[in-house]
């Protein structure tokens, strides 16, 4: 893992809530409102909270687990959504940035003493086969290959009965086989899918904060950015690890 804390510099009025950073390229933050309103505990911030990944599970929908542990000497607290971005490879960019939306789960605040870990999901549709992590490629080549040698073994099987055939039905039959060869060789043809990000790092903003960690992350999922109804979303925090 790796920790990259960058500072990013907001002018907030007071009692406003700020949904997003202008010119900070990043994911967007909560209301301040919650921590100012817990006197003597401020919210915590990516300087004292250390960021790894927990167990990822599933195959075809991923959920990928972020923990945050308190590495500092006084409790904080985490209340509500992080800001969260991909980053990767993706529509022949190196470093496309993809920011990922909230669900809509209730959340509650949360106390994070010294020592103590929340966490929080990333959950994404997986690109490729069941680990969530190769191309697709597999399926389109595997339906080729195997459709050439189901060509290959009609072709044979037509040469075969033709050469038991009085000549006059040879000379008919080369002719029907190379009509019937050109159908399948159509459908061989690999159709288009949704475009895949292939990700890098994970860059991340705690709720009521402007300090952002970035991590080293990596996985394949489909890119649904331009998706209003996107199935990959980040759940509020929560407490204990995963």
């Amino acid at each position: 893992m790796r920790n990259r804390v960058t500072a990013v510099s907001c002018v907030v009025a007071a009692g406003f809530t700020v949904s997003s950073c202008s010119g900070s390229g990043h994911a967007a933050v909560a209301s301040l409102a919650t921590a100012q309103s817990t006197p003597g505990v401020a919210a915590c911030t990516a300087t004292f909270v250390a960021m790894s990944t927990g167990q990822r599970s599933g195959t075809a929908t991923v959920t990928q687990p972020i923990n945050l542990t308190n590495n500092g000497t006084n409790a904080c607290v985490l209340d509500g959504y992080p800001g969260v971005n991909v980053i990767g490879r993706a529509h022949g960019k190196s470093q496309y940035v993809w920011t990922l939306r909230w669900a809509t789960t209730p959340h509650s605040r949360i106390t994070l003493q010294p020592g103590a870990t929340a966490h929080f999901d990333v959950i994404y549709r997986a690109a490729g086969d069941s680990d969530g992590m190769t191309p697709a490629t597999g399926t389109a080549t595997a339906t080729a290959t195997a459709t050439a040698t189901a060509t290959g073994s009609a072709k044979a099987t037509a040469k075969a009965s033709a050469s038991a055939k009085p000549k006059a039905t040879t000379a008919a039959k080369p002719k029907a086989s190379g009509k019937s060869s050109a159908t399948p060789s159509k459908s061989a043809t690999p159709v288009s899918t949704p475009a895949d990000l292939d990700v890098l790092d994970l860059t991340i903003t705690l709720p009521n904060t402007f300090s952002q960690d970035q991590m080293a992350w990596y996985a394949d999922m489909v890119l649904e950015d331009k998706d209003a109804n996107a199935l990959t979303h980040v759940t509020p925090i929560v407490a204990g690890s995963a």
